[in-house]
């Protein structure tokens, strides 16, 4: 399991910006609702349409950012899936290349093939 945590570490800059857009994501989230709030509490009570208008807008804006960082952040997490996949794949395929042929009359060849791609895709 360390060994996998270890081929992480060259994707660790962009772990980390996805971990930020999710953040950022989640407090756009949350913060709709405060926003709601308001209208209701200071713009509908009180009759001021142009706060309504102006809260509106800025809800409209947070909810543009959220699903921005949503789509950044699926985008970037799939990309660092793919290399990391890559990575294993290529790692597993290194390591095949060695085998002897009664390594490989043991395991066969639909278990290697099978290894080296439903496996490392369940990883």
């Amino acid at each position: 399991m360390l060994k996998l945590f270890s081929s992480l570490k060259q994707y660790s800059s962009s772990i980390m910006v996805v971990l930020l857009l999710v953040l950022f994501q989640f407090l756009s989230q949350l913060y709709l609702p405060t926003l709601m709030s308001d209208i209701v509490d200071t713009g509908i009570i009180q009759g001021d349409t142009n706060y309504i208008v102006r809260v509106g807008m800025l809800m409209l804006l947070i909810a543009l950012v959220g699903m921005v960082c949503t789509i950044a952040a699926s985008f970037l997490s799939s990309k660092v899936a793919i290399g990391f996949s890559k990575n294993l794949r290529e790692k597993i395929f290194t390591k095949v290349e060695n085998f002897s042929l009664q390594e490989f009359d043991k395991l066969g060849t639909w278990s290697l093939i099978t290894r080296t791609t439903n496996d490392v895709t369940q990883i």
